[in-house]
């Protein structure tokens, strides 16, 4: 019987633990106006063992160029990871380049890499990525969406006799 309480004692700390960690992450990842370069971390969806930070040179202007500051990070055994990005229509990607191979470092981490694009449509937009890695012969990929958001973005509002 003391096994079962222990179990539950410890299934409720991580529960716990878990939220705690899921509420310091949104609160990490909310964006602050005040400021003009905005760095955050992404996770993607689970499935291959990539992580992605990336930073805004300056805040979103519409017509302005803005560089996006994008790297990867593994903690998995590998030599490289390879990015595609793909913007939406609001975002005009200044380069040619839209697929990337990029070496890892010795900690897991590979070279910064900077996407210049300008923002053509006030609103919501995002860049686009996928990153693939290799691992043990089998390839593995992540999607990543960075939201880039040019003037104010508002949300759509609920009619007055929709439920809240």
């Amino acid at each position: 019987m003391n096994i079962f309480i222990y179990k539950y004692l410890l299934g409720g700390v991580c529960i716990l633990s878990l939220v705690a960690c899921v509420t310091a992450a949104e609160h990490a990842t909310q964006h602050n106006p005040a400021h003009s370069k905005t760095s955050t971390s992404i996770s993607g969806k689970v499935s291959a063992p990539i992580e992605m930070k990336y930073t805004l040179d300056a805040k979103p202007e519409l017509g302005k160029p803005l560089n996006i500051e994008i790297q990867f990070s593994t903690s998995q055994s590998s030599d490289q990871i390879k990015a595609s990005i793909k913007p939406t229509t609001g975002l005009n990607l200044q380069t040619m380049q839209h697929d990337f191979i990029l070496p890892l470092d010795k900690k897991g981490e590979t070279t910064l890499i900077v996407i210049p694009l300008t923002p053509q449509e006030a609103g919501l937009n995002y860049l686009h990525i996928i990153a693939r890695i290799n691992i043990r012969g089998k390839s593995q990929a992540k999607a990543f969406s960075i939201p880039v958001t040019i003037g104010t973005a508002t949300q759509p509002q609920k009619a007055s006799n929709q439920k809240q």
